[in-house]
């Protein structure tokens, strides 16, 4: 399975941040190889009111 490089992230945002600004990046590695160790990065169970106010680059991170 993928292990990220944190077991958890926090981050605190100050209310004037500009849309569009990077707020966190994560990464993970995969020991698996080929296809299998191809990572997509999302949220997983998240309120939909966070999902309307943050975008997750699933390549990237």
């Amino acid at each position: 399975p993928p292990v990220f490089a944190q077991d958890r992230y926090r981050v605190s945002l100050r209310e004037d941040t500009a849309p569009g600004s990077t707020v966190l990046n994560v990464s993970a590695s995969d020991a698996d190889e080929g296809t299998n160790a191809h990572i997509t990065y999302g949220f997983g169970k998240m309120p939909a009111k966070v999902r309307q106010k943050f975008v997750v680059d699933a390549e990237t991170g």
